[in-house]
């Protein structure tokens, strides 16, 4: 915002998908969200129980207080993801933002996008989401 505050905001599948007992990643920060003023902000969607497994959203926000690159941060966050065993479906994508509005989209598929918005444009934009292939592993 205006004061340099940032914020990371995340919201469940809904009820089709809670089943009894799940407790997914959105409530859960560093998991789902995180969020650090000095460093940075992530927010991740898919399959929660990844994240839960990984930190996913803490881990890239970990790397931009180590001083690392958006893409660097995302590639670790990527390499955790990729070393979990899985069922069929399941992939995790995530969103990073710097503080100085540097943003970057990461996903498990190929060919995946994210939108944005930035002060000063009339309308939002789309960006590709980069791969731990594309990352160079």
């Amino acid at each position: 915002d205006t004061d340099g505050n940032l914020a990371s905001v995340v919201s469940t599948s809904g009820l089709g998908w809670k089943h009894p007992g799940r407790v997914g990643d959105s409530p859960i920060i560093g998991a789902g969200n995180y969020c650090d003023n000095r460093y940075g902000a992530a927010a991740c969607t898919g399959m929660g129980e990844l994240c839960l497994r990984t930190l996913t959203a803490k881990c890239v926000v970990d790397g931009l207080r180590r001083g690392t690159t958006l893409q660097t941060a995302g590639r670790e966050a990527l390499r955790e993801l990729d070393d979990l065993p899985r069922g069929h479906g399941q992939f995790i994508g995530f969103l990073a933002l710097a503080p100085d509005g540097r943003h970057a989209g990461f996903s498990e598929r190929a060919g995946r996008t994210y939108g944005w918005i930035s002060g000063g444009m009339r309308k939002g934009a789309l960006s590709p989401r980069l791969t731990l292939e594309e990352l160079g592993g």
